[in-house]
């Protein structure tokens, strides 16, 4: 697989690439796990921070699109800042070298049988040492609260943000962890693979 990073302020030059991405987000959070608030009548997931401060994470496998995730800077509006602030309740860090990493979604035919398997472990080792070679230390993000078991295995250190809330597609809290060498280190020991170097795919 290669792991690509499109910029927001180039998307111009990869609109096939990332229309093929929202369907995706789509067909993942709406159509199977029923987040029916961001359905939309093209059939393609967007919202008001796919701009241009935007990074676009895609693991690809050839010309397919294996697993999407995104990555928003905290210092400029974001989903916690602007669209669950309320669920905050010990305040929403912000700062140059912490991002929200958010809509995390992989394609059916590479889910595997195992919950790290496949495109989510390989993504979730690519975001890490993505963040490590560009500064950032941290990254939040809010979803179903069994992400922070998940995570905790994978040796990340979690720290909830507040307490989870019920929404229409189940209960959703926000939480914050380090991205670090020693949690990278972990990947590589539970025999997650390296993806082809991150390639950023700017003007």
């Amino acid at each position: 697989m290669q792991f690509l990073v499109i910029d927001g302020k180039d998307t111009g030059r990869h609109s096939q690439l990332l229309d093929a991405a929202f369907v995706l987000r789509h067909q993942v959070f709406v159509e199977e796990n029923g987040w029916d608030t961001l359905a939309k009548p093209d059939g393609r997931e967007r919202d008001q921070f796919d701009n241009e401060h935007a990074l676009h994470l895609l693991m690809m496998e050839g010309s397919e699109i294996a697993v999407y995730s995104r990555l928003l800077p905290t210092e400029h509006p974001h989903l916690l800042s602007d669209v669950y602030p309320h669920l905050a309740t010990r305040g929403v860090p912000r700062g140059p070298d912490i991002y929200e990493w958010t809509r995390m979604c992989v394609s059916r035919p590479w889910r595997g049988d195992g919950r790290w398997s496949f495109g989510a472990g390989e993504m979730v080792r690519a975001v890490v040492e993505f963040c490590l070679d560009s500064g950032i230390t941290a990254t939040t993000w809010e979803g179903h609260p069994v992400w922070l078991s998940r995570f905790t295995e994978l040796g990340f250190d979690v720290r909830p943000l507040g307490l989870p809330q019920r929404y229409d597609h189940g209960p959703v809290l926000p939480a914050i962890m380090d991205m670090t060498s020693t949690v990278l280190d972990g990947l590589i020991d539970r025999g997650i693979p390296q993806v082809d170097r991150a390639n950023r795919l700017a003007a």
